[in-house]
């Protein structure tokens, strides 16, 4: 393939590219979708309360069964904004379970606390695969500690925030 066919793909795919990253900007704006670090707000009537309901930047714990108390602490920690506390909180959770990615988390979310940071959502199916959802937890616990460890993005930390996604069913439509 010559030079100038490479040159017009590649532009095509810029164009392209930008043209989806722009319209899921315009989408999410004209849809009254705000994500920061807890504050979510969707202006479709009669779903605040379920979506706030299913979503965590670590003042809730979605994962299946129970909870270690030293975890649970740390959680009611981050709701209190107690950020110190949660830190040593989910620590300790850490040194009772490494392989908790909810814990790391939201260690790395109160590590940042109310500073700017830059936040990344997992909506993850514990209604109906567990297993998966921890796995994508896991997955994203590791990609955040790696880059806060090495100093964020461009100095700014990555914030997690997990969603909670219901299972569809005749009860409960939200998807």
């Amino acid at each position: 393939m010559s030079q100038k066919n490479e040159t017009t793909i590649l532009a095509l795919a810029l164009l392209l590219t930008v043209g989806i990253v722009g319209g899921g900007f315009w989408w999410f704006t004209n849809n009254g979708v705000k994500i920061g670090n807890t504050n979510i707000q969707n202006q479709q009537p009669g779903n605040n309360s379920s979506l706030q309901d299913r979503i965590s930047f670590g003042e809730k714990s979605f994962t299946p069964g129970d909870i270690s108390p030293v975890k649970k602490e740390g959680v009611q920690a981050i709701a209190a904004k107690s950020y110190d506390k949660a830190i040593a909180n989910f620590t300790a959770a850490l040194k009772l379970n490494r392989n908790d990615p909810e814990a790391l988390i939201f260690l790395n979310n109160a590590r940042i606390g109310s500073s700017k940071s830059y936040t990344i959502v997992a909506s993850v199916p514990f209604g109906t695969d567990p297993n998966a959802s921890l796995e994508i937890l896991r997955g994203i616990a590791q990609a955040q500690n790696q880059i806060n460890s090495s100093g964020g993005v461009k100095g700014v930390p990555l914030g997690s925030i997990s969603v909670f996604e219901v299972p569809q069913t005749d009860n409960n439509p939200l998807r």
